[in-house]
């Protein structure tokens, strides 16, 4: 169980890294808005944008990154939570796990063009955070994992069909075209035949390969969200395809 919580961490930590959006999501950031952007599971959770002395926005994203490996088995099963406070002369919402401190959203994090309050901001952060921890405390239950596993097979399963009538749809497209150029049925010259018959079945296996690839994507991106473990790897991909 703690190597599982070990990868789970391991996953949760590395997600915290800087593809795009803010507090409420951009769609063109800057790189320094990318280094200040919090992410979990490439979700965007928030940016911050407040200075704490020599401590800058950036230094704060790795903080939250170091704090996460403190968490043990027990602080991931607990519910988030907001605390008022104030922090550094101005107003914050501490979000805590199982009492231990997370993450501080202070006044100055907030931006004008969000209109949005602090205790709006702060549910905003804690709805995107409960929802990946949901998530994944879902996905690591027993009963999860064995439907996941039931899935995975099913899915394999009939991908290999796909496969397979893939390979014999190809086969029988090429026993068509052989037939047609010994019965001489082609309005084509039959030297014409032989040579344009040979270049649509080698056309169709071509489609049939890129089709297979295709496939073989999809259900990869569809198994690799089904585990906790690899859940990153399916966003992921998920992002990938849809040119994020």
């Amino acid at each position: 169980m703690n190597k599982v919580l070990l990868i789970f961490l391991t996953c949760f930590i590395s997600a915290l890294v800087f593809p795009s959006f803010a507090a409420e999501p951009r769609q063109q950031p800057s790189e320094q808005e990318r280094a200040r952007t919090v992410y979990i599971f490439h979700q965007p959770i928030v940016m911050l944008q407040a200075k704490f002395g020599l401590t800058t926005p950036e230094e704060r994203v790795l903080r939250i990154r170091n704090t996460l490996r403190n968490f043990t088995q027990a602080d991931l099963r607990e519910p988030l939570k907001i605390v008022p406070i104030t922090r550094y002369n101005q107003p914050g919402r501490l979000i805590v796990m199982n009492g231990k401190p997370l993450l501080l959203l202070a006044q100055a994090d907030l931006d004008e063009g969000d209109d949005l309050t602090l205790d709006q901001a702060a549910q905003r952060v804690l709805v995107r955070m409960e929802t990946q921890r949901t998530a994944l405390r879902d996905q690591f239950d027993g009963g999860w994992l064995a439907l996941s596993a039931v899935k995975t097979a099913a899915g394999l399963l009939g991908l290999i069909l796909f496969f397979y009538g893939a390979y014999r749809s190809w086969r029988w497209v090429r026993r068509y075209y052989r037939h047609r150029i010994i019965a001489n049925r082609s309005w084509l010259p039959q030297r014409w035949r032989r040579f344009t018959g040979a270049i649509e079945a080698r056309l169709y296996a071509l489609l049939m390969i890129l089709l297979g690839i295709v496939a073989l994507y999809v259900w990869l991106s569809w198994v690799f969200s089904l585990f906790p473990w690899t859940r990153v790897w399916g966003t992921s991909l998920g992002d990938w395809s849809r040119g994020g």
